[in-house]
Order: structure tokens, then sequence, then C-alpha cells
């Protein structure tokens, strides 16, 4: 650590670079930089000048100030750091809290605080100009989020709208070609950049979230009245508040406003920042261990940074971790700091994050990662109790999480899979205790209603414990790769079944062949000329008493790019197709036995079985017909293929 000598009360020398252990006592000053050619450097330090810098008055105050303490020396971040040194100025970096926490006394110099304004008269974060969005926290209940996945089903398993679920598709008879690319030469369709360019409009860049947090000053130097003092706003001033045992605060006048030690001071504080008392007043480790990782997010979320990695890099200290700096990665910079956070802990409230951006431009899908400090926005000043403990690894596949999914209570059996549910965090605000819905993504879960924790039930019922890989960044790569698949693909549409029953996939195989929250069969891989042969177990489920209840079938798929064949098995024939699926080693030649087996029961284009029940004496017909889009529309993905599924006597 590198440290100011006061020669006099202008006068100044850069000292050596004092080991641990050797370092003097010594005064520190937090403050918000002007303009780089105003600020005195280290450059200016070793060369002589810059006592003609407006920031050399800074150097001046803070100095005659610790000699009043009397220390003999200060510290100064723009002056004793050689930023020229990516070394040193890493080792600064994540060094910076333990300066400030080990200083004698930190001088906070407010700029922008005019002499005749008290503390009542400073705005707090999050109100006027630096207001993001609502600080409410935007909480989906049972009823709501049942709603919403009776609504997304239906969505889904209607392609041509809700009036007619097939409209634009025809039927694929036996005599049709089945070169689907040939059929859609002459039709118009959407690539995938069309499909993704909503989401693109919808996606928001840093710089302009960051244009929506002024500055507590204006260009000229006027302050806006409605905003917070510019200090305040500052990321990297954070831990410049909590770190120090003991610190003063002056105004643009140099005029001493009060310490951090007395509780009065402390109070106008919390009220500004919304950092508790007791972490503020007793500056320790521990204080700061109590609070959750969501609330401590939340401390920096109206705050700001010149850089945008520095959004991560000033927190470091906040939560006692330390990483490399790699400037030039941009918002990958905080997503690298909560998997980091995460290797020392398991508060879930690190993700009881919610999407502040304005609700028509948010991506349905997410990572699990929040992307800045400011998604936290909501959790600021509220009451956060951690009850769980949960154990996760990260992976190059995503956060691999041992958790039970739960449903809304009255979720029709068809909505209660592993396809979607609500991961609870284990953490309790304001009382109640929240969680966060997921998809999966073949193999893989998102993040969907990102613009909303959902409450979690008391009464809640949880589904058996096991462990699912949840993406750790969703960007418009992973959706356009994700949606190419969708197109290789078959729809299955659960068209019509009678007396309130419905269609309930059970059983994919391979299990990630076939997407439950889309719907569809989807290969594995990007498929080529070779068949690929995937199979589905469909049970038909009541949502009231029937004699329908239990039926089950297996729907065989085999198809490549250009054409797809389909097939119903029950009974013997459905018992050796799961012998086949499950004794059988290698995947290739599972579907080849499966490939050959379908092909001396192939039934054609429309094909039927008949199941018995016996609570019915007349056998229930199941029909599954091929289908073809002639033009693909702008709502849905590019599926061309798709099988109707019905149930009628």
């Amino acid at each position: 650590m590198r440290l100011l000598e006061i020669l006099s009360s202008n006068k100044f020398r850069l000292t050596r670079n004092f080991r641990e252990g050797t370092i003097p006592p010594y005064a520190i000053l937090s403050h918000t930089w002007g303009d780089d050619e105003d600020e005195v450097t280290y450059e200016d330090m070793m060369r002589g000048l810059g006592r003609d810098k407006p920031g050399y008055k800074k150097l001046m105050l803070c100095g005659t100030e610790a000699t009043r303490d009397r220390l003999e020396y200060i510290w100064i971040d723009t002056c004793c750091i050689d930023k020229s040194s990516s070394a040193e100025l890493q080792e600064s970096i994540n060094s910076m809290y333990k300066w400030y926490q080990n200083a004698d006394v930190c001088y906070a110099f407010i700029e922008d605080w005019l002499v005749e304004d008290d503390w009542a008269d400073l705005v707090p974060l999050g109100q006027g100009e630096n207001r993001i969005c609502d600080n409410e926290i935007m909480t989906l209940s049972n009823e709501e989020l049942l709603k919403h996945m009776q609504k997304d089903r239906e969505d889904k398993m209607n392609p041509g709208g809700k009036n007619n679920a097939f409209d634009g598709w025809v039927q694929m008879d036996d005599t049709h070609s089945a070169n689907i690319l040939e059929m859609n030469k002459d039709i118009p369709s959407f690539s995938n950049e069309e499909v993704l360019k909503n989401q693109e409009k919808l996606s928001v860049s840093f710089e302009e979230d960051q244009a929506q947090i002024p500055d507590s000053s204006s260009r000229d130097g006027q302050i806006k009245k409605n905003c917070p003092l510019k200090w305040f706003t500052r990321g990297w001033t954070l831990q410049e508040l909590i770190a120090p045992r003991q610190m003063k605060f002056f105004d643009t006048d140099w005029t001493f406003r009060g310490a951090k030690s007395d509780p009065i001071v402390a109070s106008w504080l919390n009220h500004i920042t919304g950092v508790p008392v007791q972490v503020l007043s007793t500056a320790t480790a521990d204080a700061l261990k109590r609070c959750s990782i969501g609330s401590r997010m939340s401390w920096a979320a109206y705050r700001q940074t010149s850089r945008e990695e520095d959004a991560a890099y000033c927190l470091l200290g906040i939560f006692g971790v330390h990483m490399p700096l790699l400037y030039g990665e941009g918002s990958n910079a905080f997503m690298r700091l909560e998997e980091e956070i995460m290797k020392y802990s398991t508060d879930l409230s690190i993700f009881a994050w919610i999407d502040c951006s304005k609700q028509s431009g948010i991506p349905k899908y997410r990572g699990i990662f929040a992307p800045h400090p400011r998604f936290f926005h909501h959790l600021l000043g509220r009451i956060i109790h951690v009850t769980g403990s949960s154990e996760f690894t990260l992976t190059n596949k995503g956060l691999r999480i041992d958790i039970p999914l739960t449903h809304p209570i009255g979720a029709a059996p068809e909505l209660r899979t592993y396809a979607s549910g609500v991961m609870s965090l284990d953490c309790w605000i304001d009382g109640k205790i929240q969680g966060i819905y997921l998809e999966a993504m073949t193999g893989i879960y998102a993040r969907v209603l990102s613009h909303a924790l959902i409450e979690v039930p008391h009464s809640a019922t949880f589904l058996q414990i096991r462990s699912i890989y949840i993406a750790r960044d969703l960007g418009s790569n992973e959706i356009k790769m994700y949606h190419e698949r969708l197109e290789d693909g078959i729809l299955v549409n659960f068209q019509s079944c009678a007396k309130g029953c419905s269609f309930f996939s059970t059983y994919a195989w391979p299990s990630h062949s076939y997407d439950h929250n889309a719907f569809a069969f989807v290969p594995m891989l990007r498929i080529t000329d070779s068949p690929y042969t995937a199979f589905l177990t469909v049970m038909v489920t009541p949502s009231i008493k029937s004699e329908f209840a239990g039926l089950q079938f297996v729907l065989l798929v085999k198809f490549n790019q250009e054409e797809f064949d389909i097939a119903l098995y029950s009974g013997e024939a459905e018992q050796k197709i799961y012998r086949i699926a499950k004794s059988t080693s290698s995947l290739r030649l599972a579907m080849e036995k499966l490939s050959e087996f379908h092909s001396k029961m192939s039934q054609g284009s429309v094909c039927a079985i008949e199941l018995s029940s016996p609570l019915v004496n007349k056998p229930v017909r199941i029909t599954a017909t091929r289908m073809l889009r002639r033009g693909p529309t702008e709502q849905q993905p590019r599926f061309y293929r798709a099988i109707k599924l019905e149930l009628s006597q």
C-alpha cells in the first residue's frame, strides 16, 4: 500500500509501498471523481506536478484535517495507485475494502452538498430522477400463476389460433410428397432473425439503462434538487461508506456535517442509502454476513459506475470475495461476481431479482443470474429472512441444483410436470415465501416471468427432489439455437379429449428428445438425412372423475429434415418398445431397432388404435394425423410439421 506523507499544508510526498504489518496510521478520503484532467494522478505526484489542478484542493483539505487528527499520512485513490500497472490496479481493487476498513478515519467529501442543506433535505436513493421503476415487489399469487400456466398451454397447443388450432395447415396423406423443403419453396417464411427480432428490440443495453439513472449534477455544475447527491449514487462509495470504523462527512465548503458513529447520522444514512444502521455503526464482517445476499445487492441497485465492469468490482469487499479484473468483459463481470459469491454461500436470495425493464421489454427466457445490481432494487429496505440451505454447483452446462419444484394449488395433472414449476428460494420477503418460475428448454431450465417473484403457498405440494440444470445466461444466440432446434422438430398437438379429459405426456425417449414446454419432438442435435427415432408415452388424465382415466399409449416418430412417419402402439407392442429402449446399451443401435420395428408395423399418415377401459363398454379411439403447415406464423416458432392427436368414442 502506497501512502501520501504530509510535509506541509500544501505539500505531499509519495511513500514506498508498505507491506502488510508495516503500514503506519493513516486517513483515507472518500470522494467522487471530477473530469480526468482535473484530478491529481500518480504520474503528477511522481513528477511534482498537479498543484494547479482543481483536484489538488482535495489533497490539501484532507491533509489539513488529518493533521488535526494527528495523522502523518493520507491515502487518496486518484494519486496513490499506479493505474498504468494492471497488476497494481488489480491488487488495489481487491484490497480496497480492507484499506478503508483499516484506516484510522475516513473523510467523506460530498462536493455537491450545499451549505444551506441539512440531512433532512437530502434525497434518498430510488426517489426523484434516481428512480428506476416502482419499488414494489411484483409477486404473482397462486391464482395468477395458475391462470398463466393454463393460458400458456392453450397458446402452445393451438398453433393456428384459438378458434382453429390448425388454421393454415394441411393433412399429409399417403400420396403426398413428404419433401417439406420443396413444399415450402414458394411460401413466405420468417427467418430466425425475424422470429427473434422482438426479443432483440426488447433487450435493454447497459448504456441505455445507465441513462435512466441520471447524475446528481448537470453538466454546468448546477445541482438537481430532485436527485440524491452524487456521492450517494456512485458504486465505489458504497464500500467506502460501510468499511471504515470512523467516518466524518464534509460538505462543499469542507464544513463538518457529522460522523457515522452518531446514531442520528447513522439513521439518516440508513434512510438515504437503505444500508441497515447496525451495519453502518459496527462496520464488521459479522454484521454484513447477517444481511442476505439479496439485501446487500439492493444497496447497489441505484448506484452507477463509469465502467460497466466496476458495477461488480466495487462490490467485492461487500461480499468478502476476490476475483481477477477483466475490463472489456461487460456484464459478464457481474455474473462472475455472483458465481464467486455462490462458492461460499447457500443463500438463494441471490436469485430473488426481478427484471426492472418495462414489462413489454422483458425477454421471455432469462438465465438464473441477474445482469446488474439494479435488478435487486425492489429488495432495498425489505425485511428478508433466509431459512433454507441448498447445495448447488456451477458446471459448464449451467447451475446444477438438487431441489423440488412446486406447482400452483389446483393445477390440473397435465400441468404438474417437471417441464415447468416454481423453485422456492427458501427466503421470506416481507413475511411471504418467494420463488421463481422455471421452464425446461430441451434439457436445461430457464427463468420465465422474470418481471415477478412467485409467492409459494404454505400448503404447496412439492415434487420429488431431483437434479436440474438452470442456464447461467441466455442471450439471443442461445435463444436462436433453441428455435432452430424447434424448426427441425415436430409439434404434438393434444387436440381433443372427451368429457373433461386431456392428454398428458408421462415419458419421452430419448429423455431430451421431447420438449414438454414446446410440446414438440426436438432432435438432440441438428438432424441430417439419417432418420431419428423417438417415442412419447401419453396418458389420458381427467380433470374430473372420468371412465377414461388411466388409458395409456405410445406415439412413435421417425423423422429427418424432409420426412416423418408416425405410429400408435399399446399393449404388448408398447411393452416391446420399452424393452428395446431400456435394454439396448447404444442409443444409435436402439434407434435402429425401433426403426425396424416401426417399419414392420407402419400405419401410414393417419393412424388409429382402440383402447379398452373397464369402466366403459364402448372402446376409446385414439387418432394421430400428420400435418404440414403451408405458411409459418410470426407468433410461433417455425414448426412446419405437426401431429394432431384426437380422442373419440
